[in-house]
């Protein structure tokens, strides 16, 4: 992948990944997906603790988008359970994902080919980065979405 990262398109990133941190998202992954995804240029995936913080993260964005930038989302799906919000903008996407959910379907990997957009962590994520291997706490208990399984 050779095509290079519009900076404007690093700048909304950051903006985004940043209203994400700013209500305490996790592992937040910013890819340029142009190149083997024909319906997005950028994709932004980010983990939450609850399905509450994912809808927290998810109106955040949305809030910030609106003023920052006159942006408002094509559609939205998955707010009325919060275990995957997408947020779909057209030529960028987000993806909220509760833990287990984001296991399960694994979109890091089936990207991992596009370019990374690079991100400037807050120092919070730097100085007291979660332990990966940590199990958090859930709210309704469930280890995949229903029906998949």
């Amino acid at each position: 992948m050779t095509e290079s990262i519009d900076p404007r398109h690093r700048a909304r990133a950051q903006q985004i990944a940043e209203a994400i941190w700013d209500k305490k998202g996790l592992d937040v992954v910013a890819r340029h997906v142009r190149e083997i995804a024909q319906y997005t240029d950028d994709m932004i995936i980010c983990t939450a603790r609850s399905d509450r913080q994912a809808m927290a993260i998810a109106d955040h964005i949305e809030e910030t988008l609106r003023k920052l930038r006159s942006e408002k989302p094509n559609s939205v799906e998955g707010r009325s359970n919060g275990h995957w919000i997408l947020l779909d903008y057209g030529d960028f996407v987000v993806h909220v994902f509760v833990r287990p959910v984001r296991a399960y379907y694994e979109l890091d990997r089936l990207y991992a080919d596009a370019p990374r957009i690079p991100l400037e962590e807050p120092q919070w994520m730097r100085d007291e980065l979660p332990d990966p291997d940590a199990e958090y706490a859930y709210e309704s208990g469930w280890d995949v979405p229903a029906g998949t399984d």
